[in-house]
């Protein structure tokens, strides 16, 4: 199964909190359940708000490790893609739930 499938059929990610500003920022580190033998499927996400003029700056990072099994293009290639897949993902899955959040809280 690849990472880029791990998230659309549910399979478990928990999220370490790495650094934590209450209000400000928060850093979490996400890992899968179980990892397959050398693919520890690392990524970091960080999430910030800054005070603007008009209300809060809403900003986010990713950053993922990436793991090759010996070097080869066309391994790194796949795994830029199945890491790629894994953003996506996560951005439309979380984005739209952080936005109603905001909506809620402001109507």
């Amino acid at each position: 199964m690849s990472a880029s499938s791990d998230f659309a059929v549910g399979r478990p990610v928990f999220a370490r909190t790495a650094l934590l500003e209450p209000g400000k920022r928060i850093v979490w580190k996400l890992v899968r359940e179980a990892p397959a033998p050398g693919d520890p499927a690392l990524a970091v996400v960080d999430f910030s708000l800054t005070p603007t003029p008009e209300g809060s700056r809403f900003r986010y990072a990713t950053f993922y490790e990436c793991v090759t099994t010996d070097g080869d293009e066309h391994d790194w290639a796949r795994q830029r893609d199945t890491y790629h897949g894994n953003i996506r993902t996560l951005i439309n899955t979380v984005m739209p739930k952080l936005q109603k959040l905001v909506k809620d809280a402001t109507a």
